[in-house]
């Protein structure tokens, strides 16, 4: 194993302690962006299909399985392994737009809601999960690698899931919260751009080299040398302030105010609606798809429909629980300066180790922006077709 490995691995053991035990595709916020993106949906609920914990120990939830159309298979230990799409008709957004639009009384829907955060509208419930799995089907395990290994590659696959998958999620967390929203004078001025900077190795137009750095000052010198003008304005430009304010009490520096406060995020789903959609499945699973394609696969967990109560429970837990650090509302209170340097060195590591190992994609904010854009325009199809 060379250096460059080596150090990637131990970068990744160091962080993941504060990161969560599993992981998705894309974050919570980048959900709730991509949604926002899409004409006719409230992005506040772009997170119904995460509801669920994705894993007991290494091993898929049947319910998350279900939640996201894969398949739940014991494969996937002991790090999780690529999801299988098993094409047996299993989409829950489309069954559960079916059931609000073509099955269930106005007096049923009406029944089915009250004040709670899982007691809002069915509707935009359902299409919440349509957007959310169009957004994961483009970038799942195939951009944030996961358990796959490329041609030649030798890494250890839990490597490829602790790394490639789960820190490279959290980094474009941050690549589209910078690149879609933040902007200059308070975030009344002109979009930010992101500048190419050197990596662990300290020296520019190498492999490790990142292209996510907020300051043309490579050497932190504050000063623009020689080779520093990326721009060509002939000027020091560095935009760090015009994201992350002053350092607060407790050291870290967070997103400047007018970021949060362009995201005012108050998740929400329907969740009786989500256990009418799991009886649904559990009755109607069948051998096709939609498209007529032959399912295939056999699941080693036997699914269960969850009772209400435990997906009123699970969705606080995991979605809005403000004591829990890692529940999807807190993402952005918890971005800092720190957090999104760390992920930097991280990147340069894999960038290197990437280019001199294997095929692994290098980590490039455009590259990140291409899925993000591939998203919004699958969401906006998926839901145009759903009704058909």
């Amino acid at each position: 194993m060379n250096i460059v490995r080596t150090n990637v691995l131990t970068a990744a053991l160091l962080l993941v302690a504060s990161v969560p035990s599993v992981s998705l595709a894309w974050w919570g916020f980048v959900h709730y962006r991509v949604a926002k993106d899409i004409v006719g949906v409230d992005p506040n609920y772009a997170m119904g299909p995460d509801t669920f914990p994705s894993h007991f120990l290494f091993v898929i939830t049947p319910e998350f399985a279900w939640s996201h159309a894969v398949m739940a298979s014991d494969l996937d230990f002991p790090p999780p392994d690529i999801p299988q799409y098993p094409h047996d008709g299993r989409y829950p957004g489309r069954t559960m737009y079916e059931l609000v639009t073509q099955k269930l009384r106005p007096s049923t829907l009406l029944a089915m809601q009250g004040p709670s955060a899982y007691e809002q509208s069915p509707l935009e419930a359902a299409k919440g999960f349509v957007v959310h799995n169009a957004a994961d089907n483009i970038v799942h395990w195939t951009y944030f690698l996961g358990g796959d290994n490329p041609p030649g590659c030798n890494f250890p696959i839990q490597w490829m899931w602790e790394t490639n998958h789960k820190f490279k999620e959290e980094w474009a967390s941050y690549i589209v919260l910078m690149l879609k929203d933040a902007r200059t004078n308070g975030g009344t001025g002109t979009p930010i751009t992101l500048f190419q900077g050197p990596g662990v190795d300290g020296v520019m137009g190498t492999t490790d080299d990142i292209f996510s750095s907020l300051s043309e000052d490579t050497n932190g010198n504050g000063m623009l040398d020689t080779g520093e003008d990326q721009n060509g304005d002939g000027q020091l430009t560095d935009y760090t302030g015009n994201v992350f304010g002053p350092p607060g009490a407790d050291g870290f520096r967070r997103l400047q105010p007018y970021l949060t406060a362009l995201h005012p995020i108050s998740y929400k789903t329907n969740a009786k609606l989500q256990q009418l959609g799991m009886k649904v499945y559990r009755k109607n699973r069948r051998n096709t798809d939609i498209d007529g394609l032959v399912g295939s696969g056999t699941e080693s967990s036997e699914f269960a429909v969850k009772s209400v109560a435990s997906i009123q429970s699970t969705f606080f837990s995991e979605i809005l629980d403000s004591s829990n650090g890692q529940a999807a509302a807190n993402e952005l209170a918890n971005m800092s300066l720190s957090r999104f340097s760390d992920l930097n060195m991280i990147a340069s590591q894999v960038n290197a180790a990437g280019f001199t190992s294997c095929a692994i994609q290098r980590w490039h904010p455009v590259d990140v922006m291409s899925r993000y854009d591939q998203c919004v325009a699958r969401g906006a199809a998926w839901l145009a077709n759903i009704g058909n």
